[in-house]
């Protein structure tokens, strides 16, 4: 403590920048993207290619990725990724602003090597930024204009106005069908997360935005999209067909570092592969010889094979990337997307079938079949299977409808063929079975065939699958208010213990 004195500090003294570095990350206050010319120290700009500043996942990351001009010496390729530790104004001068950052390439090692002092300042045209030659705020950087680096960020060319369809934004979130995945629509940004049905935790995975809209109708918009893992990021062509109220079904096209190669041929429309891209994994996915639990001790195999079948959707304007959907989802890449809370909906009233063949006909009336449908009867919102057996007791077990629709296909000969798809949940469901299933249907008067898929809607019925995968149902009676009261007295009672247990 000094007493009747004063304390003398030099103005010739280097100050001197203290920061803790494990507090935390701060959101960056650069807008992102940007491109950008640099310069070192008094050397000449480097704007011929222009560089980019990207976002990350993160918003307290940016990713700084630099191009070589051919006529300067001092420019190179290079990435770093900028994490933003602290912002604070600078006191002498209005407008300006300090950015503490570290930035990480794969040279720095240390601290002192990779956090780094920017300044900077706002312009009509975009961001001057000035950076330290060393840890500290002080060495080498005299302002926004002058300093160890300087970069000149410019606002990129905005395209036309890109957003996603009002059916999918509104504040619904959409789950992949296996609730592994939760997607988030704004008007011009798709947030998607890995989900635990289990603990309700997300995580982000990706970050997609809109930035062409590339054909639209009614109930379908074909987009590129710029999508962002961690920091890195690539353009894909994404396809997004409303099938049914909060149903929504999605197809992605290939990644590519060029926007305009997105939606090309090569991109589109040949088969996809699975790849680490969280966006690219929500691709259909399933595996052959698993089962489907429908009632309990009930199995019904899950089919995988499809056939190269288009679509068209009549009473609307047909993207013709429409007629590629099949052909591109039958190599089993696409996803369907699901709302959140999604209310049930009345079923298409089919009426009463009874099993013909397949794996759970009528002659394998035992605990592990069924030989009875009902769907929309009497009951418009579910769907009945019953194993009604000569001489034994009924059993049943109902599925909600959350949805239908139904698509004219045309097949490889030429054929159209009408495809109808009823998307359920039990009514009462153990941990062993699934929490959604998709029914697929084909009609040829009163004779139906039937798969059904436990991952994603299923779009063909191929003639190399085991005749126990398939099965087929011959409808006897419509729906009506008198229709099948003896049928469902026997269940009602069986039923009843269960409903009350519950």
């Amino acid at each position: 403590m000094l007493r009747g004195g004063y304390c003398h500090i030099s103005p010739d003294l280097p100050l001197r920048t203290l920061a803790r570095l494990d507090e935390g990350d701060v959101p960056c206050p650069l807008p992102a993207p940007m491109i950008f010319s640099y310069r070192k120290g008094d050397g000449k700009d480097c704007g011929s290619p222009m560089s980019e500043i990207s976002r990350c996942i993160k918003d307290s990351q940016l990713m700084l990725k630099f191009q070589a001009c051919p006529d300067i010496i001092q420019s190179e390729i290079k990435e770093e990724k900028l994490t933003c530790k602290g912002v604070w104004r600078d006191d002498s001068t209005v407008g300006q602003t300090f950015l503490l950052a570290t930035l990480d390439y794969r040279y720095r090692r240390t601290d002192e090597e990779r956090v780094r002092c920017f300044l900077l300042k706002n312009t009509t045209s975009g961001v001057r930024v000035s950076q330290s030659s060393d840890a500290s705020c002080h060495a080498g950087l005299h302002s926004p204009t002058e300093g160890y680096l300087t970069l000149k960020l410019l606002h990129s060319s905005r395209s036309e106005q890109c957003n996603f369809p009002t059916w999918l934004i509104g504040g619904r979130r959409f789950f992949t069908f296996d609730f592994r995945r939760v997607a988030e629509f704004s008007r011009g940004e798709l947030r998607l997360s890995n989900y635990s049905y289990a603990t309700r935790r997300e995580s982000l995975l990706s970050v997609s935005t809109c930035v062409q809209t590339v054909s639209r109708s009614s109930n379908s918009v074909r987009l590129i999209l710029r999508t962002v893992v961690d920091c890195e990021s690539v353009y894909k062509c994404t396809l997004f067909i409303s099938r049914a109220d909060g149903i929504v079904e999605m197809k992605e096209g290939l990644p590519t570092l060029v926007r305009l190669a997105a939606c090309s041929e090569a991109n589109f429309k040949q088969e996809l592969k699975n790849t680490t891209n969280p966006l690219l994994s929500l691709a259909y996915q399933d595996v052959p010889g698993s089962r489907l639990d429908l009632i309990p001790g009930s199995k019904l195999d899950s089919l995988l094979p499809r056939s190269n079948v288009k679509t068209s959707l009549p009473g609307s304007q047909v993207d013709p990337f429409l007629d590629e959907f099949h052909a591109v989802s039958s190599a089993g890449k696409h996803s369907t997307l699901i709302a959140e809370n999604l209310q049930i909906q009345p079923c298409p009233r089919l009426g009463l079938h009874n099993l013909t063949s397949g794996y759970l006909s009528s002659s394998t009336c035992n605990q592990l079949g069924f030989n009875t449908i009902l769907f929309g009867c009497p009951s418009g919102e579910q769907m009945e299977l019953v194993n009604n057996c000569s001489g034994e007791s009924s059993t049943s077990t109902f599925y909600y409808c959350l949805g239908s629709w139904e698509e004219n296909i045309r097949r490889d000969d030429g054929e159209n063929e009408t495809y109808g798809f009823i998307l359920a949940k039990p009514r009462i469901r153990n941990s062993n079975s699934n929490r959604r299933v998709c029914f697929t249907y084909t009609r040829q008067g009163s004779v139906y065939r039937w798969t059904i898929g436990k991952s994603e809607c299923l779009r063909s019925f191929s003639a190399t699958l085991q005749a126990g995968q398939l099965f087929n149902t011959s409808r006897v009676e419509q729906c009506s208010a008198s229709s099948f009261p003896s049928l469902h007295l026997p269940v009602v009672l069986l039923l009843l213990p269960i409903l009350i247990a519950s």
